[in-house]
């Protein structure tokens, strides 16, 4: 219990740093200096620097997506799962710095690969689910749902890649809501736009 209790420790120490200051030119000599433990306490759970990346990353997405998927399960309408997750991902942006996405893009593509991968996987299974309960609620279109899942992907991809933010002057936060805006206003029917727009404004006035 108190190896794991100290990898956890670590895990998400580590991924709050990274988050924070970028994943390349955080070293973990200064990881365990702000933990005051030895290196040595922390390779005996991540034997790499590049397993510890991994590992914090994965637990970050792991445990965004068991938010997702209480809001997926919940007794809630179509449109306020789509705000309520938006919210959690504008949430999580606010936490992470451009770097650490570039960092990963460029430094670990092969850590970045698994975690679009995985990203991916989820934004099909979730979507997937929600654009059926909206059909049965006659609140989104009949439009395939291979067409939706794609443009709704490409759009994510665009938000999360940092020399499109810099190029176009656009913060994560304001590209994400884009992307939301223009991907429901294009599938929701007029009276499912208007349940959006009056939650949205309810819901995510209090985001970073």
């Amino acid at each position: 219990m108190k190896n794991k209790n100290e990898r956890l420790r670590i895990l998400v120490f580590s991924d709050e740093v990274f988050r924070r200051k970028g994943l390349y030119k955080t070293s973990m000599d200064e990881i365990a200096q702000m933990m005051q433990i030895s290196k040595k306490t922390i390779y005996k759970h991540f034997p790499s620097k590049e397993t510890l990346i991994e590992s914090a990353c994965m637990h970050m997405f792991m445990e965004a997506e068991n938010r997702v998927s209480e809001i997926i399960h919940a007794r809630k309408s179509t449109v306020d799962k789509f705000v309520a997750i938006l919210g959690e991902y504008s949430n999580d942006l606010c936490r992470v710095s451009e770097v650490w996405i570039n960092d990963l893009q460029h430094h670990y593509p092969e850590i970045w690969k698994k975690i679009d991968e995985f990203r991916t996987d989820k934004v099909y299974k979730y979507a997937e689910k929600l654009l059926r309960q909206g059909r049965k609620e006659n609140i989104i279109h009949k439009y395939p749902y291979e067409l939706i899942m794609e443009s709704f992907i490409g759009g994510l991809r665009a938000v999360v890649n940092p020399q499109f933010l810099l190029r176009n002057n656009f913060s994560m936060n304001r590209a994400l809501e884009a992307v939301y805006n223009i991907f429901l206003n294009g599938i929701l029917t007029d009276e499912g736009k208007k349940i959006y727009e009056k939650n949205k404004k309810v819901n995510l006035s209090k985001i970073c």
